[in-house]
């Protein structure tokens, strides 16, 4: 037979608490949190570090509708122009066709597609730490433009890429 089980010892009385009160240890410790955010955020700022902008070519193209009459096609070149901060060049829809023939040689839409597919394009070139966005809108809204896109060539290492801004 088994004997009683022997009783659990008694734990150690806590000893009375010395030194700063819990909340005014809370207080130090998020007023340094707050002091060092700040000054990462100072840093940050370019007051120690100094910010580094990547530079890049960038093409902002115009697709037109198809069916565009002249005074529209002009109007957008007006536009393009002052948008534009560099060169501006018109592609009709055969030098769109052979460009996609150059760039995707094995593409297996490329036996069924014909220069009628292809939109003209007004295609102006910049260089920069970024696309603007900005005159994407105001083109958008012209009549006769079917859509505009931002196109990063590809640059060295970097890879090339679409942007898309806001309708």
């Amino acid at each position: 037979m088994i004997g009683p089980a022997a009783p659990f010892p008694e734990p150690p009385p806590v000893p009375a608490r010395t030194g700063l009160p819990r909340w005014a240890i809370a207080l130090v410790a998020a007023l340094g949190g707050l002091l060092i955010g700040g000054l990462g955020g100072f840093a940050g700022g370019g007051w120690f570090v100094r910010e580094t902008r990547v530079e890049r070519d960038f093409e902002m193209i115009v697709f037109l509708e198809q069916g565009i009459d002249e005074a529209q096609r002009v109007a957008v070149r007006d536009a393009v122009d002052r948008a534009a901060p560099d060169e501006v060049d018109f592609r009709t829809q055969e030098e769109n066709f052979e460009l996609y023939k150059k760039t995707k040689p094995d593409d297996e839409l490329l036996r069924q597609l014909r220069p009628e597919a292809f939109s003209e394009t007004f295609v102006y070139r910049t260089h920069g730490g970024g696309p603007e966005c900005a005159p994407v809108a105001g083109l958008r809204e012209l009549p006769g433009v079917r859509d505009v896109a931002i196109h990063m060539p590809a640059d060295g290492d970097r890879l090339e890429g679409n942007l898309i801004c806001p309708a």
